[in-house]
Formats: structure tokens, C-alpha cells, sequence
């Protein structure tokens, strides 16, 4: 008795059938309900949250300039009028 090869006839059916029905748009035509919004959902909730959240902050506050006045150390704290003779130093007056 002799082996006979089998013949593989139709598998080409798993491999072709993403070319296929690749092209064909499953969701043309059928209603947008709340099982098809259930894996996006929460997370919009929570980005619309969050933005939200944002904006209130970014209108609630205001960002002010403030000068803070130091005191003098070293030198111009014990002579005043250091500055002046800064100043004068700097047009080009000797003292």
C-alpha cells in the first residue's frame, strides 16, 4: 500500500480575509448607541474634567509683579550716600 499526499484545498480563506472585508466600514449605518461609546467614555468624562478644571484655575488667578524691597548690606548700609558716589563713579567723576 502506497502513501497518497493529501491535497490541501481551501485554507486560503483565513489568509485572504482581512483583503476582503477590510474595505467594508461596519459601523456605515448602524445608530451611535451607548455600547459603542463605552470603551471612549470614561475617558472623555475625564478629559472634559480635567479641561474644565484648567480653565476655571487659569481665570481664577492672576499672576502680579511685586518689587520687595531689600536693605542695604556691606558698605551702603553704613554710608548713605554710597549710591550717589556709585552713580558719580559710573559718569566718570572721581572722588
Amino acid at each position: 500500500m502506497q502513501a497518497v499526499p493529501l491535497k490541501r484545498t481551501g485554507c486560503c480563506r483565513c489568509a485572504t480575509s482581512s483583503i476582503f472585508f477590510s474595505e467594508i466600514d461596519r459601523s456605515e449605518g448602524r445608530p451611535l448607541t451607548l455600547q459603542r461609546w463605552r470603551p471612549w467614555l470614561p475617558g472623555a468624562l475625564i478629559a472634559a474634567v480635567l479641561a474644565a478644571l484648567f480653565l476655571w484655575v487659569v481665570s481664577k488667578s492672576e499672576w502680579v509683579d511685586e518689587d520687595v524691597p531689600r536693605r542695604p548690606a556691606g558698605e551702603a548700609a553704613l554710608d548713605d550716600l554710597y549710591v550717589l558716589g556709585r552713580v558719580l563713579q559710573g559718569v566718570g567723576v572721581k572722588r
